[in-house]
């Protein structure tokens, strides 16, 4: 879709503001994202009802301290949590989506607790180390409940 979106830039008037990166490395990545305020992620169910798991870029700024604005869509609140790491609206509410931003970057205070929020949301629950806990954890259950009779 990249000839497409360069279009629809084009046609809004954006094309200088708007930046198609394609696949960057690790370093030009987190150098692209400190330079970032927030992180955007309105993602919508596809036409065949397809949805996303929980985004690796989405985690990746977050752990970052950047707050995420995105939608209730696939595995992403199980990442975002609505009003302490970010904002959550419904998929395609533009409405919504332009007054949590408003919001978010009128308020300093607000900013940086969600920062604060983002980076502790990933380090507690998507963390190496948690996510190993998390799933020996589903071993252990797993095999108590072959073990009985």
């Amino acid at each position: 879709m990249l000839e497409e979106l360069r279009g629809l830039a084009g046609q809004l008037g954006i094309s200088e503001k708007v930046h198609f990166t394609g696949f960057l490395s690790h370093d030009a990545l987190l150098e692209l994202l400190s330079a970032a305020d927030i992180f955007l992620h309105p993602s919508e169910t596809g036409p065949d009802g397809n949805q996303e798991g929980v985004p690796n870029s989405l985690l990746e700024a977050m752990a970052t301290g950047l707050p995420v604005l995105a939608t209730l869509h696939g595995g992403i609140p199980e990442a975002v949590t609505d009003g302490e790491s970010g904002f959550l609206v419904g998929e395609r509410d533009a409405e919504a989506l332009y007054a949590s931003m408003e919001k978010l970057t009128s308020d300093p205070a607000l900013y940086e607790s969600m920062s604060a929020g983002a980076a502790k949301a990933v380090a507690g629950g998507f963390e190496q180390k948690a996510q190993i806990l998390s799933l020996e954890r589903c071993y252990d259950e797993a095999a108590n409940l072959l073990a009985k009779p």
